[in-house]
């Protein structure tokens, strides 16, 4: 049915064509197809699950990039106050040399 009515035209309908389309394939090409469609879901997931990996990746790089420059901000609030180094790194967790480089 390549000419359906407008009311046949929604995409479950869509699927349900293309599914007995997929129904009447010869043996041989329908293995051809679903051997191509599991391949394709495969990269799909595989794709899906390296974005998501990418992305819990980057939240924690950026939690503890985050965390350092609070870090750096406290120890500048801190010498800015007079207070000495061994106290500011001792707080803030920061070494005296990062410390002084920010």
């Amino acid at each position: 049915m390549k000419n359906r009515p407008p009311q046949l035209k929604e995409e479950i309908f869509k699927l349900l064509f293309e599914s007995a389309e997929i129904a009447n394939f010869p043996p041989e090409e329908k293995a051809k197809y679903e051997r191509d469609m599991t391949t394709e879901r495969d990269i799909r997931n595989y794709i899906s699950c390296a974005r998501q990996e990418g992305r819990e990746e980057g939240l924690e790089a950026g939690k503890k990039e985050g965390a350092i420059n609070a870090k750096i901000e406290i120890a500048k609030n801190m010498f800015a106050k007079g207070i000495d180094l061994n106290t500011i790194a001792s707080c803030t967790g920061l070494s005296i040399e990062e410390i002084e480089k920010s």
